[in-house]
Formats: C-alpha cells, sequence, structure tokens
C-alpha cells in the first residue's frame, strides 16, 4: 500500500487557544493525571489478556484499538506503556495528549479523520517502526458510536502488524450522557479488560478486515462485561 500522504508533520497547524482555554491546558492535565493514576489504581481489576500481546510484556510492536467509550477506562490502566496514541487537534484532543503524557505515554500523535488524518498516521507509523505500540480509538474522535474508521486497518495493512482488539467494562456502569456514553468507572469499582482475536488486515480487503475487527472488539466487549458481572 502506498505511504499516507500529506503536509509534514510540523506545517500541521494547531489551533489558537484563548486565554482561558491555554489557563486550562497549563493546570488540567498535571491534576487530571495525578489523579487519574489514584483512581485507576484503586480498580479492582479483572482481565482477559494474553500476557504475550499486552503491551506492558510483549516486545514486538502492535496496533490496539478500542472504542471511544472506553478512554477514560483503557488510557489509566495501561500508564507507564511505550504506546502512542492518537488525538484530535481540537481543544479537547490537547487536553487528553497533554494529560497522556502526565500518565507516562510517549507523546501523542495529533489528526482525525476530518483534519490531519493522514499526518497523523504517518507519525503512528514512525512509531511503530521505532518499537512502538500504538493505540487507535476505531470510532474516534466524534463517532458515530461504534462506527469504525479505517485508519487502523490501513495501517496495519502497510506494517503487516497485528490489530489488537481492548475492550473495557466496568460495574457499576457509570456513564456520562455524551455521544460515546464514556464509561466512567468509579473507585474502587470492578473493571475488566479483554483482547479480540487478533486482526491481520494485511491479508484481507478492507472491508472484510473492519468486519472481523468490529465483530473481534464487539466479542471482547462481551467478554469484559462477563468479568464484571461474574
Amino acid at each position: 500500500m502506498a505511504a499516507f500522504s500529506g503536509m509534514p508533520l510540523n506545517e500541521l497547524q494547531s489551533p489558537k487557544f484563548t486565554f482561558k482555554q491555554r489557563l486550562l491546558l497549563a493546570m488540567v492535565p498535571r491534576l487530571g493525571g495525578a489523579l487519574l493514576r489514584l483512581w485507576a489504581a484503586s480498580w479492582r481489576v479483572r482481565m482477559d489478556c494474553d500476557r504475550a500481546v499486552d503491551p506492558r510484556y510483549g516486545p514486538e510492536a502492535r496496533i490496539y484499538a478500542f472504542w471511544h467509550e472506553g478512554v477514560v477506562t483503557i488510557i489509566p490502566h495501561w500508564r507507564d506503556c511505550r504506546i502512542r496514541g492518537l488525538a484530535s487537534l481540537s481543544f479537547d484532543g490537547e487536553l487528553i495528549a497533554r494529560t497522556m503524557e502526565f500518565l507516562g505515554y510517549p507523546s501523542v500523535s495529533r489528526g482525525s479523520s476530518t483534519r490531519g488524518g493522514a499526518q497523523a498516521l504517518e507519525s503512528q507509523y514512525g512509531a511503530l517502526k521505532d518499537g512502538y505500540h500504538v493505540a487507535i480509538t476505531l470510532d474516534g474522535p466524534r463517532g458515530p458510536a461504534y462506527e469504525p474508521k479505517l485508519g487502523a486497518i490501513r495501517l496495519a495493512a502497510r506494517t503487516g502488524l497485528a490489530i489488537i482488539p481492548v475492550a473495557s467494562a466496568c460495574q457499576p456502569d457509570i456513564r456520562l450522557r455524551n455521544w460515546d456514553r464514556t464509561q466512567l468507572p468509579p473507585p474502587f469499582g470492578k473493571v475488566g479488560f479483554a483482547f479480540g482475536e487478533p486482526i491481520y488486515a494485511g491479508q484481507m480487503e478492507e472491508t472484510e478486515a473492519l468486519a472481523r475487527l468490529k465483530i473481534s472488539l464487539d466479542s471482547a466487549v462481551k467478554r469484559a462485561r462477563e468479568l464484571v458481572d461474574a
């Protein structure tokens, strides 16, 4: 597959933020990162995840894909890992990117399906070549929820690496009232994580790979829910 095209990464301009937004960016990521560490440490975690492909232990670079609903659950749990995330160029994306760095992640790739997507995927490709794992929300950054986009598929096809679907669930199942119904595991609540069947997108057509990825991730979601309901 041809390389992703577009402007060099350093030519992609971030939006200008207001004084209030700059103030929040100076304060929230540091405080939020510290609170998220404490919050995640309190969870009663149950896992059905193969250690061989867990990003904390597996040496081979991999692509991890999950639904956007799990950002507040999955990102704090795998803190301090060599995983390069992906965030939009919006103010919310800037907050997420800076908070992830305080959680011990490498610098986040920036872009979305509507702006800077090619440059972001090129950055993710470079991270994989350098031995980092990468993480992508399949239906992010703005949905629709549970409708996967092709970024992870094309990245996997280009590199020949596996996509590992990652699912999370919590009990009590508290949610935000936003487009993805973001999970909010309460302190000391039960949290379940499950990996789906790896997908090797380079061995099939894009539409087939996308369908198999959705099936694998949905199956992992079901397993994660079983873990917290047991």
